[in-house]
């Protein structure tokens, strides 16, 4: 018996004269692949051009001596064809990859967003690592303790005047007089602001210049402390700004203050100076509010060509305890300047 002669890829067989599925090509079929095309895809000479013409060919094509495809692949004569057989890829095998894939790319892009979010978040850190994340930004209720006692307001957050003031351009503060002009006590929203609060006070019991001044100075003292980005420069917010965003620095608490107290008729003047908490820390630039209270003693700053005492008004914080207008909690201060408020 003659032995059976087998194509190079495997999946054909050389028996009585004639070429036949083997049981590799067999046990493929078995499995789902579909059944080789025996169509002669392209007479060439050259191998090399016919595999870049042929879909899927197979590793190894069968390669056919003579005129006749059945002719015995032991002949010498010249090669006049060479047949590729492929196998097309199964429709459910191709749902199966392609679904595959999809779960592929469709995981690959959620890593890409986690990556990219990731360094977004980073890139936030770094430029403001002090800043306070403020959940109640655009909030309207406000809370603050004043005499034991707590209170609470309802205020008028306009978005659109918010979003006004928020897109002015600013570059400050290269001279002190720069953080004037983040004092608005004109504005509508800060007249109908100072004077709610003014209405609650009077509502309360709290009638006299003083008691009123403290109340508000409270609620301003009680909106949360945020440091500017660590960027060498002051990044001043006007009253609506620290209303909204429900957090700010010494200067944006000294504007919105001084501009409440202003609308309502109160002189004001902002103060910045160095202060030092303990006699070991480092001297820190401040910004704090002095405010004139007829027949009112405690500390208080002057101002050049002005007669009257403004009582110191710490507004970046209020303690129930022993915070008051006229009280100084610093441990020492020094390099005044004073300006008046317009």
């Amino acid at each position: 018996m003659a032995a059976i002669i087998y194509s190079d890829d495997g999946y054909w067989m050389f028996v009585e004269g004639q070429w036949v599925p083997s049981p590799k090509q067999l046990a493929a079929l078995a499995n789902g692949a579909t059944p080789h095309n025996h169509e002669l895809k392209q007479n060439v000479q050259d191998s090399n051009v016919q595999l870049s013409s042929v879909v899927n060919p197979l590793p190894y094509p069968v390669q056919y001596f003579g005129e006749a495809a059945n002719q015995s692949p032991q002949g010498t004569g010249t090669i006049n064809s060479i047949a590729y057989y492929y196998v097309a890829t199964p429709e459910s095998n191709l749902n199966t990859i392609l679904f595959v894939s999809g779960g592929f790319l469709l995981a690959l892009l959620m890593a890409i967003l986690i990556i990219l979010s990731s360094i977004s978040s980073d890139l936030i850190d770094n430029a403001d690592s002090n800043a306070i994340y403020n959940p109640n930004a655009g909030d309207s209720t406000f809370s603050w303790t004043y005499q034991s006692k707590q209170y609470s307001i309802e205020l008028e957050m306009d978005e659109d005047t918010y979003d006004y003031y928020n897109s002015i351009e600013r570059d400050c503060c290269y001279e002190s007089e720069d953080y004037l002009q983040y004092f608005t006590p004109g504005a509508d929203y800060v007249e109908n602001t100072a004077i709610k609060l003014q209405n609650l006070a009077t509502s309360e019991g709290f009638t006299s210049s003083l008691e009123k001044a403290e109340f508000i100075l409270a609620f301003v003292g009680a909106i949360a402390y945020q440091f500017d980005p660590d960027d060498g420069f002051d990044h001043p917010k006007y009253p609506i700004e620290i209303l909204w965003e429900h957090s700010g620095d010494c200067e944006d608490s000294s504007a919105l203050y001084a501009s409440l107290m202003e609308s309502l008729g109160y002189k004001t003047i902002l103060v910045l100076l160095d202060t030092k908490e303990t006699s070991t820390d480092e001297w820190g630039g401040h910004a704090l509010v002095g405010i004139y209270i007829p027949n009112h003693t405690g500390d208080y700053f002057e101002l050049d060509g002005d007669f009257r005492p403004y009582y110191i008004a710490e507004t970046t914080a209020w303690f129930d305890d022993y915070d008051a207008i006229g009280v100084n909690t610093w441990y020492d201060f020094k390099n005044i300047e004073t300006f008046e408020i317009k």
